[in-house]
């Protein structure tokens, strides 16, 4: 060991020196306390305690016994005054004469009467106990006395008084009346006083005991209060899990002495049903048997050897851990008189055991502490002969090191500083980039979903407008994965759960990718299980991002023949996986690819994407709750797939953004919409957007100008740009929103920024929703509905020609036999309604009223998952008319 070490370990050594003294104060301290709570216990008693020592010196008192003789307890604590006591009356010398007996025998005294002078000249009849109090020796070392007021003649005379005789009734029955009510009140008197007497006498005999001769006082007097042969107090030694097995007795008070201390297994015994869950939780952990208790524990020979007849047990809990130290029980050889009563006080008990352990265990505790304290003090001494020697030397090794650490210190905060520059500079250009970006990309893919509109257009324009709408969506996807896995390394990406409509999610996804797999000449084939629930609760953007990046990469590394996307259940989860035939990856691979950048493929093979998809993907799935599987091989292609809880959202209704066809205008009163962005073409897309559906639009060109002009105008809603120049649109949105006239307007902030912490200033600065760039019409539409409770006017005959579009997805009325007309009109009213539920149960029972009609409820009931009303509808109106 090196003389580095060596310092070390001294000093390692001073420092747990110092904490055990802390620890000794910590359990010194709780020891007074407890020592505080005893001697409280012990005033609030109406009787008179007192504890003198093997010479009849007081050492304690309690208050009635100070209020008794009008005196303070820092009177008693004086020498002349205690002596001046001792020496005072009769009743003093006879207590004296007493308490010299009890030392000489080791008995206790009963003095069933006496009188004794109140300090101010009153007579007081007592009745006194004195208890002597061993050492482990069994000498008498202390004397308890307490004394209780007789108030038994007063009683009889009240109990006279109160059962007055009768004149009218037969005077042999008034006396028998008479002797009866005596005779009641005798055994009452007697039986409380001996009640009194004991508990007076177990209080007294525990009450300034501790240390290892309070068990054997405790089980003694216990026994006498009780009137029981057997008591014992016994710790746990073994457990199973949290419950006791097995018990060691640290006192065991046997018929007239003390027996000697055992352990033992408490399976077969009484003492193991006090340990049971339902004694513990239901019956504060007391279990009794007031009789015939061999015969619930035939197995128990040593039960059957003490002659037991009845057993009374209680647990012994721990109030930090709450978990049960051991016990404290009773057996007796003759049925339990009181049960109620020997409960309450065995429960009483059972706390100052608890107690007195806990002050035990401190005490060991303690005591250990003060042996390491002794040894680590002569091994501080050896270590303190040679240190001075080489604390010079130490020194300058220390103040080399020092040097040396200083400057580490300052190269580490240098390189943090730089760190922490390069990641502010990181955030700021992605922040830039993403605006910069975002901002043409706002004006390209805007302007060509309004193009889209355009009846006049031919195929060759509207397939120029798909190109250039689909390159725009790529350069968006690409913007966002960098943006995502910026958030993720930065631990700062979040998912947002909602109800979205399952069925019709994946529905979207597989359309998307089946017309990318019939571009490549492969089949894309879509299982789902029958039962998926139609709405569930999850991330519904992050869920598609996750199944698009799998389907996307299953179809880019496939050439040749197909991609199954199974939905399936997993136990209580719903499995997602992705099966392909292409290339497949080597098995070195898989330990790769979802790091970010890496790309799956040929040295010579050129790759779209950033590298970044799977990376996110996998990240996603581990923020779901779930781990990203892969199969793979070589040549023959990959399987991917994770298990997610989606909750079932029931009762639950949804309307099909898809059946209503397109949006010319809106119904009522026309609304004032006020347009606030510095960028002049993102203006005229807002225009180009939503003046032709009716709507009024106001420009504001900044954030100054947006509040002038809001406060001119009065709009209905703002489309507020987050970031302008003279005023900000945070500021703007705060200064509106201070104004009583503006306080109602819907503000919805736009920004090409779409960190969490952009969208979470807009909404605490005031506006009611967020709309990131490049703006979707769809999307801004669905934002104007929600918010200014509009009804929409689509244009005349898209939506029927909707539905007839799929009409051929609904069996011609000839091919199906329908139910009758009844049950049409039935079905009629449940789908005007929008009863979804109840047209699927319908269905139910028309398979189950006629096998004819099971393929009809069959189509019935596959629309009715697929939230199809209209087609419900159009079918049903279809056999009505026939």
């Amino acid at each position: 060991m090196t003389k580095n070490d060596e310092v070390l370990k001294l000093h390692q050594r001073i420092a747990e020196l110092e904490q055990t003294l802390l620890d000794r104060r910590q359990v010194e301290k709780e020891l007074h306390q407890r020592v505080e709570i005893y001697e409280q216990i012990l005033d609030a008693l109406p009787n008179l305690v007192t504890c003198k020592d093997a010479e009849s010196r007081l050492i304690y008192a309690n208050k009635a016994f100070c209020d008794f003789y009008g005196l303070t307890k820092e009177q008693l604590r004086s020498r002349e005054l205690t002596a001046d006591l001792l020496n005072h009356g009769d009743f003093t010398r006879e207590s004296i004469v007493d308490d010299t007996y009890i030392l000489e025998t080791g008995q206790t005294i009963h003095i069933p009467e006496e009188a004794v002078t109140r300090y101010d000249g009153q007579v007081h009849l007592f009745n006194t106990i004195k208890v002597p109090i061993f050492n482990h020796e069994g000498k008498v070392i202390k004397i308890v006395d307490a004394s209780h007021k007789i108030l038994a003649t007063k009683r009889i005379e009240t109990a006279l008084t109160e059962s007055s005789i009768d004149p009218g009734i037969d005077e042999s029955d008034q006396t028998d009346q008479l002797t009866n009510t005596i005779t009641y009140l005798s055994n009452q008197i007697i039986e409380r006083k001996q009640t009194e007497e004991s508990l007076q006498s177990l209080i007294a005999a525990t009450a300034s005991v501790t240390s290892k001769e309070f068990y054997p006082v405790f089980a003694q007097y216990l026994a006498k209060a009780l009137g029981v042969r057997y008591v014992m107090v016994a710790e746990a030694s073994a457990w199973e899990g949290e419950t006791p097995v097995r018990a060691k007795v640290i006192s065991f008070w046997a018929a007239d002495k003390l027996g000697e201390n055992f352990e033992y297994d408490l399976v077969n015994t009484p003492c193991e049903s006090i340990f049971t869950k339902e004694t513990l939780q239901e019956n504060q952990g007391i279990s009794c048997y007031p009789q015939n208790v061999q015969s619930f524990f035939p197995k128990g020979e040593a039960l059957a050897a003490l002659g037991g007849e009845s057993f009374l047990g209680v647990a012994l809990i721990d109030p930090t851990s709450g978990k049960p130290i051991g016990h404290i029980c009773f057996i007796d050889n003759k049925p339990l008189a009181k049960e109620q009563w020997a409960k309450a006080i065995m429960g009483i008990f059972a706390t100052r055991v608890t107690a007195e352990m806990e002050r035990q265990r401190a005490e060991e505790a303690l005591q250990q502490s003060q042996m390491q304290l002794q040894i680590s003090h002569q091994t501080l001494g050896d270590y303190n002969r040679t240190l001075e020697e080489k604390v010079a030397e130490r020194t300058q090794q220390l103040q080399e090191q020092n040097a040396l650490l200083q400057q580490e210190i300052c190269e580490r905060q240098k390189a943090e500083e730089a760190a922490q520059s390069a990641n502010q500079a990181k955030s700021r250009f992605l922040a830039s980039m993403s605006h910069e970006l975002r901002t043409p990309l706002n004006g390209i893919l805007g302007y060509a979903q309004i193009l889209k509109r355009d009846q006049t257009l031919n195929e060759q324009q509207k397939h120029g407008l798909g190109i250039i709408h689909q390159c725009g969506e790529h350069l968006l996807t690409l913007i966002n994965d960098i943006l995502d896995i910026s958030k993720i390394e930065a631990q700062k990406m979040e998912l947002h759960a909602s109800n979205f409509h399952f069925i019709e999610f994946l529905e979207g996804i597989v359309e998307i990718f089946r017309v990318r797999a019939e571009q490549k000449g492969i089949s894309l084939i879509y299982e789902q299980h029958e039962s998926l629930p139609a709405g569930v609760q999850g991330d519904e953007k992050r869920l598609r991002q996750i199944l698009m990046n799998l389907l996307g990469n299953a179809i880019k590394f496939t050439e040749a023949g197909e991609v199954v996307f199974q939905v399936t259940y997993q136990e209580d989860k719903i499995r997602f996986q992705v099966k392909d035939t292409g290339i497949g990856m080597a098995p070195e691979q898989l330990e790769e690819i979802f790091l970010p950048f890496y790309q799956v493929g040929h040295s010579h093979r050129q790759l779209e994407g950033t590298g970044l998809g799977l990376a996110i993907t996998h990240q996603l799935v581990e923020m779901m709750g779930s781990e990203l599987k892969v199969n793979s091989v070589l040549g023959q292609g990959s399987v991917f797939y994770f298990d997610v809880d989606l909750p079932e959202v029931l009762d639950w209704v949804y309307f099909s953004k898809g059946d209503e066809g397109k949006i010319i205008a809106y119904k009522g009163s026309k609304q004032k919409i006020l347009v606030a962005d510095d960028n002049e073409e993102i203006r005229a897309l807002m225009v180009n957007m939503l003046a032709h559906l009716g709507f009024e639009i106001s420009e504001a060109t900044d954030g100054q100008d947006c509040l002038n002009k809001a406060l001119e105008i009065k709009p209905n809603l703002i489309l507020m740009d987050l970031i302008m120049p003279v005023m900000s649109g945070l500021e703007a949105t705060r200064q509106l929103r201070n104004l009583p006239e503006m306080a109602g307007t819907i503000i919805i902030a736009t920004s090409a920024s779409v960190f969490d912490f952009n969208r979470q200033k807009s909404l605490e600065s005031g506006c009611n929703d967020f709309l990131p760039k490049p703006i979707l019409i769809q999307e801004l539409l669905e934002k104007l509905r929600f918010h200014l409770a509009l009804e929409w006017v689509y244009e005349e005959g898209s939506a029927e020609s909707e539905v007839k579009s799929h009409s051929p997805n609904i069996a011609p009325a000839e091919d199906i036999i329908a139910p009758s007309a009844e049950e049409l009109a039935v079905l009629f009213d449940l789908a005007m309604m929008g009863d979804l539920r109840g047209i699927m149960e319908r269905a139910t029972q028309l398979e189950e009223m006629n096998q004819d009609w099971v393929p009809f409820a069959a189509n019935l009931r596959q629309l009715a998952k697929g939230f199809k009303e209209k087609k419900i509808l159009y079918l049903i109106e279809q056999y009505m008319n026939q």
